[in-house]
Formats: C-alpha cells, sequence, structure tokens
C-alpha cells in the first residue's frame, strides 16, 4: 500500500461581502485531509464565516461539517483543520459578513489512500 501527497496551498480573497467563497473544494474519494486559513490579516470591524463539508455518499452533495465565525483580530490566528477521513468529497468555504474584503492564506494537504 502507498499514499501520495497533494498540496493545496494558495490565498483566496472573497469577491465581495456575504459571497460564499470556495477555499478548497475536492472531488476525490478515499482520502484524509488537514491543513490551515491564517486570520492574521483581520483586523477590527472584519468577520469571516469559515464552513466545513464533507461529502459521505457516492453522488452526494456536501453537508455542513462545521462552522465558525471569527471577529476582529485574532489572538490566535492560525487556524488548524484537524486530520479526518473523507469519503468522497471535503470543501471548506470563507465568507466575509463585515468590513474590508481581505486576502487569506491557506495550506492544506490530501493524503490519498490507495
Amino acid at each position: 500500500m502507498s499514499n501520495s501527497i497533494t498540496p493545496y496551498d494558495g490565498s483566496v480573497t472573497p469577491s465581495e461581502l456575504n459571497a460564499e467563497t470556495d477555499v478548497v473544494n475536492i472531488t476525490d474519494t478515499d482520502f484524509y485531509i488537514q491543513g490551515y486559513i491564517d486570520l492574521s490579516v483581520l483586523q477590527s470591524g472584519d468577520e469571516v464565516v469559515i464552513k466545513e463539508y464533507i461529502v459521505i455518499e457516492s453522488g452526494g452533495s456536501p453537508i455542513l461539517y462545521g462552522k465558525r465565525t471569527f471577529t476582529g483580530v485574532q489572538e490566535e490566528p492560525l487556524l488548524r483543520f484537524h486530520n479526518k477521513m473523507v469519503p468522497y468529497g471535503y470543501k471548506v468555504t470563507i465568507t466575509q459578513t463585515a468590513g474590508t474584503l481581505r486576502t487569506f492564506k491557506y495550506s492544506f494537504r490530501k493524503v490519498k489512500i490507495t
């Protein structure tokens, strides 16, 4: 058995306030995923909502797994997405709901189970 690691690194800027924007959207099957989003760009008056989705059946739709809201400057700005096994798909989105639109860096690693 061998596993392959695929990096998903980059940055994302929402196009407008209240627009849910994909950070990662992976439609592969049978993999582990973990990663980070850097929220250090948030300032007073800014607010973002981060959502994490998992697809649990072949041909299914993403189901909300977790939702967190962050407002203003973060004391611990590096948001961690812990390792989880994904059967049919994985998605993380960001929605900026207030403040000045910011650019958020991210880094995820997918480990394919083969």
